[in-house]
This record gives structure tokens, C-alpha cells and sequence, in this order.
């Protein structure tokens, strides 16, 4: 399933009722918008702020993030990743 298929099926369950806003877990928790950003997933972001999605909810406690230190902390993975894929 490409990353289309995903927003796709997420608009699938949005649409049956799946809280988007469901809190993240107490450790080490992530909400959807936080999952989406920590993984760089735009079109699913957008789909979550066009379903108004809370934006500033708090991080889990302990070693949670906000969804701008998620979507950080995945940036920051990803030109790791690029970088020591580029060096062979």
C-alpha cells in the first residue's frame, strides 16, 4: 500500500468514526498527528488539519514529543539516513 493508500484508508476510518484526537499512550506515546509528523507524511498532516485535528496536545510523559519535535526529530532521522546511504 503506497502512501496514498494510507491517507485513503485513514479518510476511511475517519469517516466511521475513528478519533483522530485520541490521546498518545503515557510513555512514549504519539498521537496521529504526532506519528504523521514524526514520519514526514504530508498529505496525511493535511488530512488531519482538514478534519481540524488538535494541534498542541502534550507530549506523553516520560520521552514524549509535541508534533513539532516530532516532525524534527523524523527530519533530522532522515538526513542521517540520506547522508550515510550517500557515503558508499
Amino acid at each position: 500500500m503506497g502512501r496514498s493508500g494510507y491517507v485513503e484508508f485513514a479518510q476511511y476510518l475517519i469517516e466511521r468514526g475513528a478519533d483522530i484526537n485520541a490521546p498518545a499512550s503515557a510513555v512514549r506515546g504519539r498521537t496521529a498527528l504526532k506519528a504523521a509528523a514524526e514520519e514526514g507524511d504530508l498529505e496525511m498532516i493535511a488530512l488531519f488539519l482538514e478534519q481540524h485535528v488538535e494541534i498542541d496536545t502534550p507530549p506523553a510523559l516520560p520521552q514524549g514529543l509535541t508534533a513539532l519535535e516530532a516532525a524534527l526529530r523524523g527530519w533530522k532521522f532522515k538526513e542521517k539516513k540520506q547522508r550515510s546511504s550517500s557515503s558508499y
